[in-house]
Protein backbone atom coordinates (compact mmCIF):
# COMPACT_ATOMS: atom_id res chain seq x y z
CA UNK A 1 0.00 0.00 0.00
CA UNK A 2 1.57 3.25 -1.04
CA UNK A 3 1.11 5.79 2.48
CA UNK A 4 0.62 8.66 0.76
CA UNK A 5 -1.92 10.34 2.71
CA UNK A 6 -2.04 13.53 0.82
CA UNK A 7 -4.47 11.52 -1.95
CA UNK A 8 -6.83 11.92 1.32
CA UNK A 9 -7.14 15.06 1.39
CA UNK A 10 -10.86 16.38 0.43
CA UNK A 11 -10.97 19.97 1.36
CA UNK A 12 -13.61 22.38 0.06
CA UNK A 13 -12.36 24.80 -1.99
CA UNK A 14 -12.62 28.45 -0.70
CA UNK A 15 -10.66 31.16 1.65
CA UNK A 16 -11.79 30.27 4.82
CA UNK A 17 -9.37 28.90 7.76
CA UNK A 18 -11.10 25.34 8.70
CA UNK A 19 -9.73 24.65 12.31
CA UNK A 20 -11.12 21.36 14.03
CA UNK A 21 -10.87 21.15 17.53
CA UNK A 22 -11.58 18.42 19.05
CA UNK A 23 -13.30 17.98 22.66
CA UNK A 24 -10.40 18.18 25.28
CA UNK A 25 -9.62 21.48 22.89
CA UNK A 26 -13.01 22.89 23.40
CA UNK A 27 -13.38 21.49 27.32
CA UNK A 28 -9.89 23.22 28.09
CA UNK A 29 -10.96 26.28 26.46
CA UNK A 30 -14.17 26.67 28.63
CA UNK A 31 -12.10 25.40 32.00
CA UNK A 32 -9.01 26.62 32.25
CA UNK A 33 -8.18 30.43 32.53
CA UNK A 34 -4.64 30.34 30.86
CA UNK A 35 -5.76 29.97 27.31
CA UNK A 36 -8.09 33.05 27.05
CA UNK A 37 -5.98 34.68 24.19
CA UNK A 38 -6.52 31.69 22.17
CA UNK A 39 -10.32 31.57 22.50
CA UNK A 40 -10.18 35.79 21.75
CA UNK A 41 -8.38 35.10 18.97
CA UNK A 42 -10.63 32.60 17.71
CA UNK A 43 -14.07 34.40 18.55
CA UNK A 44 -12.54 37.45 16.95
CA UNK A 45 -11.90 35.75 13.66
CA UNK A 46 -14.83 34.11 13.22
CA UNK A 47 -16.52 37.38 13.87
CA UNK A 48 -14.56 38.62 10.72
CA UNK A 49 -15.78 35.22 8.56
CA UNK A 50 -12.14 34.64 7.76
CA UNK A 51 -12.15 31.15 10.32
CA UNK A 52 -14.44 28.75 11.82
CA UNK A 53 -14.16 25.45 13.60
CA UNK A 54 -16.50 22.85 12.28
CA UNK A 55 -18.76 21.59 14.76
CA UNK A 56 -19.11 17.43 14.35
CA UNK A 57 -21.11 14.78 15.75
CA UNK A 58 -18.37 12.90 17.26
CA UNK A 59 -17.98 16.33 19.62
CA UNK A 60 -21.55 15.23 20.52
CA UNK A 61 -20.48 11.89 21.60
CA UNK A 62 -17.32 12.67 23.52
CA UNK A 63 -19.20 15.57 25.28
CA UNK A 64 -22.13 13.56 26.24
CA UNK A 65 -19.84 11.90 29.19
CA UNK A 66 -19.54 15.91 30.12
CA UNK A 67 -23.32 15.92 30.43
CA UNK A 68 -23.28 12.53 32.91
CA UNK A 69 -21.01 14.32 35.30
CA UNK A 70 -22.06 18.27 34.97
CA UNK A 71 -24.96 19.44 32.96
CA UNK A 72 -23.36 22.91 33.13
CA UNK A 73 -20.41 22.16 32.03
CA UNK A 74 -21.87 20.51 29.00
CA UNK A 75 -24.09 23.38 28.36
CA UNK A 76 -20.88 25.75 27.78
CA UNK A 77 -18.93 23.20 25.96
CA UNK A 78 -21.40 22.64 23.92
CA UNK A 79 -22.30 26.50 23.17
CA UNK A 80 -18.83 27.79 22.31
CA UNK A 81 -18.90 24.17 19.84
CA UNK A 82 -21.61 26.02 18.02
CA UNK A 83 -20.47 30.18 18.33
CA UNK A 84 -17.13 28.94 16.63
CA UNK A 85 -18.87 27.15 14.05
CA UNK A 86 -21.83 29.85 13.81
CA UNK A 87 -23.88 26.66 12.61
CA UNK A 88 -21.68 25.18 10.08
CA UNK A 89 -21.17 21.46 10.99
CA UNK A 90 -20.04 18.23 9.40
CA UNK A 91 -22.51 15.16 8.28
CA UNK A 92 -23.13 12.02 10.55
CA UNK A 93 -20.22 9.84 10.30
CA UNK A 94 -22.34 7.37 7.98
CA UNK A 95 -23.96 9.97 5.62
CA UNK A 96 -20.33 11.23 5.01
CA UNK A 97 -18.79 7.76 4.46
CA UNK A 98 -22.00 7.05 2.39
CA UNK A 99 -21.37 10.07 0.31
CA UNK A 100 -17.53 9.88 -0.04
CA UNK A 101 -18.19 5.85 -1.70
CA UNK A 102 -20.98 7.58 -4.14
CA UNK A 103 -18.28 9.95 -5.13
CA UNK A 104 -15.55 7.15 -5.77
CA UNK A 105 -18.68 5.09 -7.80
CA UNK A 106 -19.45 8.46 -9.85
CA UNK A 107 -16.03 8.72 -11.07
CA UNK A 108 -15.43 5.14 -11.79
CA UNK A 109 -18.85 5.31 -13.93
CA UNK A 110 -17.71 9.17 -15.33
CA UNK A 111 -21.15 10.67 -13.69
CA UNK A 112 -20.80 14.13 -13.06
CA UNK A 113 -19.36 15.13 -9.53
CA UNK A 114 -21.16 17.04 -6.96
CA UNK A 115 -19.20 19.61 -5.44
CA UNK A 116 -16.95 18.47 -2.60
CA UNK A 117 -18.49 19.97 0.55
CA UNK A 118 -21.01 18.69 0.27
CA UNK A 119 -19.96 15.13 0.96
CA UNK A 120 -19.18 15.54 4.32
CA UNK A 121 -20.47 19.71 5.18
CA UNK A 122 -24.14 20.65 5.74
CA UNK A 123 -23.54 23.89 4.88
CA UNK A 124 -20.53 25.27 2.40
CA UNK A 125 -17.94 25.83 5.10
CA UNK A 126 -17.60 29.01 2.67
CA UNK A 127 -21.12 30.53 2.99
CA UNK A 128 -20.71 34.79 3.85
CA UNK A 129 -22.27 34.79 7.66
CA UNK A 130 -24.68 37.16 6.76
CA UNK A 131 -26.24 34.28 5.05
CA UNK A 132 -26.43 32.52 8.31
CA UNK A 133 -28.08 34.90 10.17
CA UNK A 134 -31.01 36.66 10.28
CA UNK A 135 -30.95 40.73 11.20
CA UNK A 136 -33.58 42.30 13.45
CA UNK A 137 -33.21 46.24 13.97
CA UNK A 138 -29.76 46.07 13.23
CA UNK A 139 -29.05 42.89 15.01
CA UNK A 140 -28.39 39.29 14.07
CA UNK A 141 -29.42 35.67 15.45
CA UNK A 142 -29.19 32.17 14.09
CA UNK A 143 -31.77 29.77 14.79
CA UNK A 144 -30.15 26.14 16.60
CA UNK A 145 -32.12 23.54 17.41
CA UNK A 146 -30.80 22.30 20.68
CA UNK A 147 -31.42 18.94 22.28
CA UNK A 148 -29.38 17.56 25.31
CA UNK A 149 -27.87 14.30 25.01
CA UNK A 150 -30.59 11.39 25.65
CA UNK A 151 -30.00 7.81 27.81
CA UNK A 152 -29.90 6.29 24.21
CA UNK A 153 -27.08 7.98 23.32
CA UNK A 154 -25.54 7.72 26.63
CA UNK A 155 -25.73 3.98 26.48
CA UNK A 156 -24.35 4.44 22.31
CA UNK A 157 -21.72 6.15 23.54
CA UNK A 158 -20.47 3.71 26.67
CA UNK A 159 -21.05 0.73 24.06
CA UNK A 160 -18.29 2.05 21.47
CA UNK A 161 -15.96 2.71 24.27
CA UNK A 162 -16.26 -0.78 26.01
CA UNK A 163 -15.43 -2.29 22.23
CA UNK A 164 -12.15 -0.57 22.89
CA UNK A 165 -11.04 -2.97 25.25
CA UNK A 166 -10.58 -6.29 22.80
CA UNK A 167 -8.28 -4.15 20.53
CA UNK A 168 -5.45 -5.16 22.86
CA UNK A 169 -5.55 -8.63 22.29
CA UNK A 170 -6.12 -7.60 18.28
CA UNK A 171 -2.97 -5.32 18.07
CA UNK A 172 -0.97 -8.29 19.76
CA UNK A 173 -1.60 -10.87 17.47
CA UNK A 174 -1.01 -8.50 14.96
CA UNK A 175 2.10 -7.57 16.59
CA UNK A 176 3.53 -11.58 16.95
CA UNK A 177 2.61 -11.95 13.78
CA UNK A 178 5.54 -9.24 12.38
CA UNK A 179 3.23 -7.86 10.35
CA UNK A 180 4.43 -3.85 8.96
CA UNK A 181 2.66 -1.09 9.34
CA UNK A 182 2.39 -1.06 5.27
CA UNK A 183 1.02 -4.22 5.66
CA UNK A 184 -1.73 -3.88 8.35
CA UNK A 185 -2.93 -0.48 6.63
CA UNK A 186 -3.45 -3.07 3.75
CA UNK A 187 -5.21 -5.83 5.15
CA UNK A 188 -7.06 -3.01 7.28
CA UNK A 189 -8.16 -1.26 3.94
CA UNK A 190 -9.39 -4.52 2.30
CA UNK A 191 -11.45 -5.42 5.06
CA UNK A 192 -12.91 -1.96 5.11
CA UNK A 193 -13.51 -2.22 1.41
CA UNK A 194 -15.33 -5.58 1.85
CA UNK A 195 -17.29 -4.58 4.92
CA UNK A 196 -18.65 -1.19 3.21
CA UNK A 197 -19.31 -2.91 -0.19
CA UNK A 198 -19.96 -6.00 0.58
CA UNK A 199 -23.23 -6.77 -0.58
CA UNK A 200 -21.99 -5.26 -4.51
CA UNK A 201 -18.71 -6.88 -4.19
CA UNK A 202 -19.45 -10.01 -2.97
CA UNK A 203 -22.78 -10.71 -2.39
CA UNK A 204 -22.64 -14.52 -2.02
CA UNK A 205 -20.29 -14.18 1.35
CA UNK A 206 -22.36 -10.95 2.37
CA UNK A 207 -25.83 -12.77 2.02
CA UNK A 208 -23.86 -16.32 4.02
CA UNK A 209 -23.03 -13.44 6.93
CA UNK A 210 -26.35 -11.80 7.04
CA UNK A 211 -28.19 -15.21 7.34
CA UNK A 212 -25.92 -16.15 10.13
CA UNK A 213 -26.74 -12.49 11.80
CA UNK A 214 -30.56 -13.12 11.10
CA UNK A 215 -30.04 -17.09 13.29
CA UNK A 216 -27.79 -15.36 16.06
CA UNK A 217 -31.05 -12.61 16.62
CA UNK A 218 -34.00 -15.54 16.50
CA UNK A 219 -31.86 -17.65 18.81
CA UNK A 220 -30.82 -14.98 21.39
CA UNK A 221 -35.18 -13.63 21.00
CA UNK A 222 -36.08 -17.02 21.68
CA UNK A 223 -33.41 -17.48 25.02
CA UNK A 224 -34.08 -14.21 26.78
CA UNK A 225 -35.78 -10.93 27.56
CA UNK A 226 -35.88 -8.91 23.84
CA UNK A 227 -33.23 -6.83 23.28
CA UNK A 228 -32.23 -3.81 21.70
CA UNK A 229 -29.56 -2.12 23.24
CA UNK A 230 -26.52 -1.05 21.15
CA UNK A 231 -24.31 -3.84 20.28
CA UNK A 232 -27.37 -6.65 20.76
CA UNK A 233 -27.41 -9.28 18.10
CA UNK A 234 -30.97 -6.99 16.73
CA UNK A 235 -28.76 -4.14 16.18
CA UNK A 236 -25.96 -6.09 14.56
CA UNK A 237 -28.64 -7.38 12.61
CA UNK A 238 -30.03 -3.88 11.40
CA UNK A 239 -26.94 -2.69 10.71
CA UNK A 240 -26.20 -5.56 8.08
CA UNK A 241 -29.63 -5.01 6.81
CA UNK A 242 -29.30 -1.11 6.70
CA UNK A 243 -26.23 -2.17 4.65
CA UNK A 244 -28.10 -4.00 2.21
CA UNK A 245 -31.14 -1.77 1.21
CA UNK A 246 -27.86 1.14 0.98
CA UNK A 247 -25.83 -1.09 -1.31
CA UNK A 248 -29.03 -2.49 -3.50
CA UNK A 249 -29.87 1.38 -4.02
CA UNK A 250 -26.53 1.85 -4.64
CA UNK A 251 -26.19 -1.47 -7.51
CA UNK A 252 -29.29 0.21 -9.41
CA UNK A 253 -27.52 3.52 -9.77
CA UNK A 254 -24.00 2.37 -10.74
CA UNK A 255 -24.81 -1.11 -12.65
CA UNK A 256 -20.66 -0.97 -14.05
CA UNK A 257 -19.50 -1.73 -10.55
CA UNK A 258 -21.21 -4.63 -10.35
CA UNK A 259 -20.42 -6.24 -13.59
CA UNK A 260 -16.60 -4.90 -12.76
CA UNK A 261 -16.28 -5.33 -8.90
CA UNK A 262 -12.66 -6.15 -9.08
CA UNK A 263 -11.73 -3.26 -11.14
CA UNK A 264 -14.20 -0.69 -8.69
CA UNK A 265 -12.20 -2.35 -5.63
CA UNK A 266 -8.96 -1.46 -7.21
CA UNK A 267 -9.72 1.67 -8.22
CA UNK A 268 -7.85 4.83 -6.72
CA UNK A 269 -10.56 6.97 -5.92
CA UNK A 270 -12.12 4.28 -3.88
CA UNK A 271 -9.09 3.41 -2.07
CA UNK A 272 -8.53 6.83 -1.19
CA UNK A 273 -11.57 7.47 0.40
CA UNK A 274 -11.14 9.03 3.54
CA UNK A 275 -13.81 7.35 5.70
CA UNK A 276 -12.22 4.05 4.57
CA UNK A 277 -8.54 4.71 4.16
CA UNK A 278 -7.81 6.91 7.56
CA UNK A 279 -9.52 4.22 10.13
CA UNK A 280 -7.33 1.62 8.17
CA UNK A 281 -4.20 3.83 8.78
CA UNK A 282 -4.87 4.47 12.50
CA UNK A 283 -5.27 1.17 13.10
CA UNK A 284 -2.59 -0.13 11.74
CA UNK A 285 -0.45 2.90 13.40
CA UNK A 286 -1.80 1.67 16.93
CA UNK A 287 -1.24 -2.06 15.70
CA UNK A 288 2.35 -1.19 15.02
CA UNK A 289 2.92 1.03 18.40
CA UNK A 290 4.34 -1.90 20.45
CA UNK A 291 3.81 0.80 24.14
CA UNK A 292 0.59 1.24 22.77
CA UNK A 293 -2.01 0.15 24.77
CA UNK A 294 -5.89 0.55 23.29
CA UNK A 295 -7.90 3.10 25.12
CA UNK A 296 -11.73 3.96 25.34
CA UNK A 297 -11.56 7.31 23.67
CA UNK A 298 -9.88 5.67 20.28
CA UNK A 299 -12.99 5.05 18.41
CA UNK A 300 -14.14 8.59 18.68
CA UNK A 301 -10.66 10.00 17.61
CA UNK A 302 -10.37 7.93 14.90
CA UNK A 303 -13.55 9.17 13.79
CA UNK A 304 -13.13 12.77 14.54
CA UNK A 305 -9.37 12.81 12.96
CA UNK A 306 -10.57 11.39 10.01
CA UNK A 307 -12.78 14.37 8.98
CA UNK A 308 -10.93 16.44 10.41
CA UNK A 309 -7.72 15.92 8.75
CA UNK A 310 -9.04 15.24 5.61
CA UNK A 311 -10.84 18.26 4.96
CA UNK A 312 -9.82 21.11 7.64
CA UNK A 313 -6.46 23.00 7.42
CA UNK A 314 -5.45 22.92 11.08
CA UNK A 315 -6.51 20.03 13.15
CA UNK A 316 -6.32 19.64 17.38
CA UNK A 317 -6.19 15.94 19.27
CA UNK A 318 -4.98 14.70 22.34
CA UNK A 319 -1.27 14.18 23.13
CA UNK A 320 -0.78 10.89 21.91
CA UNK A 321 -3.66 10.76 18.75
CA UNK A 322 -1.01 13.66 18.09
CA UNK A 323 2.17 11.91 18.11
CA UNK A 324 0.85 8.93 16.33
CA UNK A 325 0.01 11.05 13.35
CA UNK A 326 3.64 12.60 13.42
CA UNK A 327 5.70 9.20 13.72
CA UNK A 328 3.17 7.75 10.93
CA UNK A 329 3.15 10.95 8.92
CA UNK A 330 -0.23 10.80 8.85
CA UNK A 331 -1.32 14.38 8.35
CA UNK A 332 -1.69 15.33 4.46
CA UNK A 333 0.26 18.31 3.11
CA UNK A 334 -1.17 21.68 3.94
CA UNK A 335 -2.90 19.93 7.06
CA UNK A 336 -1.20 20.41 10.54
CA UNK A 337 -2.01 18.91 13.96
CA UNK A 338 -1.58 20.31 17.38
CA UNK A 339 -1.45 18.65 20.61
CA UNK A 340 -4.86 20.29 22.74
CA UNK A 341 -1.72 21.33 25.02
CA UNK A 342 0.55 22.85 22.25
CA UNK A 343 -2.07 26.32 22.46
CA UNK A 344 0.46 29.16 21.89
CA UNK A 345 1.58 26.66 18.72
CA UNK A 346 -1.67 26.66 17.36
CA UNK A 347 -2.79 30.44 17.39
CA UNK A 348 0.34 30.99 15.91
CA UNK A 349 -0.18 28.58 13.19
CA UNK A 350 -3.64 30.64 12.84
CA UNK A 351 -2.45 33.44 12.60
CA UNK A 352 0.54 32.24 10.22
CA UNK A 353 -2.20 31.33 7.65
CA UNK A 354 -4.61 34.20 7.94
CA UNK A 355 -1.66 36.54 6.93
CA UNK A 356 -0.68 34.43 3.81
Amino acid sequence: MDIDVSRLARRPNGPRLLVYLDQSTLSALVTENDHAELLDLLRAEVNTGRLICPASSSHNDETARVHIRDQGLWKEIDGLADELSIGIGFRGEEEIELAEIHAAAAAFEEHESRPIWKEAFRTDPNTPRDELFFGFGGGQIRVRAYFEPDEMLHEEVAHERDKETDMDKVYAELREKGFSFEEMAEGNLEQMISWKLGPVLAPEEFARHYLERGFVLARDAEATEFDISPGSAYNRFMAFGTRRIQMERFAERYPEIARRPDEFRRFEPLRSLPTLAFPALFRAALAASPERRARPSDGHDIAHLTHGLSRCDLVSADAGMTQLIRDFRLAPAGCHIFSYREFDRLAMAIEERLAE
